[in-house]
């Protein structure tokens, strides 16, 4: 991984993901409140099993906000299951939208073509209830070695495939022992257990 230096940290009120809002409220029995939230944008995460190499497939790489604001994680470096936001293909309803962006996550972080079809819907979760109330859906995908075509990164991302074996043990090691993974990750991987 690349060694990332922070320059200078700025407010900032122009953002191309983060939108401050200020909402204004009432409830029952008490006087006017105000809450500043995040307008909220909706993720993909997946949790790809290499079932020729009995492997999880998961991302390793530098977070910003993890970088800056975590006493945990002194380098920034979080181990991931594959994600993205859902910031396209605006044209479908959202079942389809979020099935084709975590096609589009698996092909690009993790370098495996899928079908929409191998993409298995596990959960769908609220997240960040404090601050911005997004929707987080959660899949599961099985590959073959056939599969792959290599990544397809954005010309910003730097990210390494980890694979990680899907023993009960590795997994319970990384539930128990990491403190670089973020709460869906470790979802998944609970889920994994229970359900493969």
């Amino acid at each position: 991984m690349k060694k990332v230096t922070i320059k200078k940290i700025e407010k900032s009120n122009k953002s191309r993901f983060l939108r401050v809002q200020d909402v204004l409220y009432k409830r029952d029995g008490f006087s006017e409140a105000k809450w500043e939230i995040l307008e909220a944008i909706n993720t993909v995460h997946i949790l790809v099993k290499n079932i020729d190499t009995n492997t999880l497939l998961l991302v390793k790489q530098v977070r910003i906000p993890v970088l800056v604001n975590s006493s945990l994680v002194s380098n920034g470096i979080t181990l991931e299951a594959c994600a993205g936001i859902v910031d396209k293909y605006n044209e479908f309803n959202n079942v389809y939208r979020n099935l084709h962006v975590a096609k589009d996550e698996i092909k690009e972080e993790l370098g495996y073509n899928v079908n929409i079809e191998d993409i298995k819907e596990v959960d769908t979760l609220v997240s960040s209830v404090g601050l911005s109330g997004s929707q987080q859906t959660l899949y599961y995908c099985e590959v073959r070695d056939t599969d792959f075509t290599g990544q397809k990164l954005d010309f910003d991302e730097d990210i390494e495939v980890v694979s990680i074996s899907s023993t009960k043990d590795s997994i319970l090691d990384i539930l128990k022992n990491t403190s670089n993974t973020d709460t869906t990750t470790k979802y998944l991987l609970s889920w994994y257990l229970l359900n493969k």
